[in-house]
């Protein structure tokens, strides 16, 4: 008699650990529109995270014309829709993506160690080495989930006007 189906592995007492594959959290997929960092400025999103758990990944979906661009997304806390400029909410940095690619790009934490709390707004940070464009879904209206800004050097961050979310994904 053939047989057609393993039976199921326990967990635990024969050393085999389950492995968790990465889950959505917080995303905004759809766009309308491009926003160009601003004379080299930051740009950000902010966002509230869902769950709670390890950010095991970023994605960003950029529009890329220079075959040498690269870029980086850093991880900080925010307050009112805004990313924190305190130095103790930098949460940390992912590895750096190059080349970029058209389209959307996957950006990951150094070994998964930035913790995410439910509840409390984070801001990712693109940080390019080139102009390249975020694709974004002009609102016309503050998003409860968080918005895009810009940092204006000594002016600080402010959101951007009109008001839009780009597009991401986080994964925990």
């Amino acid at each position: 008699m053939s047989r057609f189906w393993l039976d199921p592995v326990p967990y635990g007492d024969n050393g085999i650990v389950p492995v968790s594959l990465p889950r959505v959290d917080q995303c905004q997929e759809s766009f309308n529109a491009t926003v160009s960092p601003w004379l080299g400025y930051d740009c950000a999103q902010t966002f509230v995270a869902g769950i709670s758990g390890v950010l095991r990944r970023v994605e960003l979906n950029l529009a890329v014309s220079d075959e040498s661009s690269s870029a980086r997304v850093a991880i900080w806390k925010a307050s009112e829709g805004l990313p924190s400029q305190d130095l103790d909410d930098y949460l940390g940095l992912t590895e750096l993506v190059r080349p970029l690619s058209d389209g959307w790009n996957i950006f990951h934490p150094p070994s998964g160690f930035i913790a995410i709390t439910a509840g409390q707004q984070y801001a990712l940070v693109l940080e390019t080495t080139t102009v390249c464009d975020w694709r974004v879904k002009v609102e016309g209206r503050l998003p409860r989930s968080g918005a895009l800004c810009q940092c204006f050097g000594t002016r600080g961050w402010e959101m951007m006007w009109p008001v839009a979310t780009a597009a991401f994904r986080t994964y925990l």
